[in-house]
């Protein structure tokens, strides 16, 4: 199970290979049981302009590159 990268969902935008951002974080609670296994995939929103404002803010490199895609 591979739920994707946690700080980095995407949603599909269409068959060109174009996506978005969503203002949201997902991950998976993975939960054993007596021989069975359980999946819960979940979404907590983040602030998408304080992740902008970070992301310029702290020196990494291509910081316009690595925002395009989020919406908000």
């Amino acid at each position: 199970m591979n739920p994707g990268s946690v700080g980095l969902p995407y949603e599909p935008l269409g068959s060109d290979g174009a996506f978005r951002r969503p203002p949201w974080a997902e991950y998976a609670i993975v939960e054993v049981k007596a021989g069975s296994v359980s999946i819960e995939l979940r979404r907590t929103p983040i602030d998408v302009a304080a992740v902008l404002q970070s992301a310029f803010q702290s020196g990494m490199p291509h910081p316009a590159w690595w925002t395009q895609h989020w919406k908000y």
